[in-house]
């Protein structure tokens, strides 16, 4: 029997995997904006939003990690988004 060797924690791009997950789920949003609301496609379209925001927790540890900004922020959470963008762009390290 040949022997796995150890694998990461995370992805091999992480910062692929979050681009990838951001397009999936602007486009869920979208779904959700399209049909009726509450039916069974906008229930199943924010099902698969739900998810892609548990894996982006798993994979950043920001429970709100694609939720927008808003006009209203303080300093400190426009600080999480400017390190967000840096590390989506790849300027930083993904820790």
């Amino acid at each position: 029997m040949v022997r796995r060797a150890s694998r990461s924690e995370l992805p091999p791009d992480p910062a692929a995997t979050i681009l990838a997950l951001r397009a999936c789920r602007a486009a869920m949003v979208g779904v959700c904006g399209r049909v009726k609301p509450m039916g069974v496609v906008y229930h199943g379209a924010a099902m698969v939003m739900a998810a892609i925001d548990g894996f982006a927790v798993v994979l950043t540890g920001h429970r709100h990690y694609f939720h927008a900004g808003g006009s209203t922020i303080n300093e400190g959470r426009r600080e999480i988004l400017g390190d967000r963008d840096a590390r989506e762009r790849g300027e930083k390290p993904w820790v």
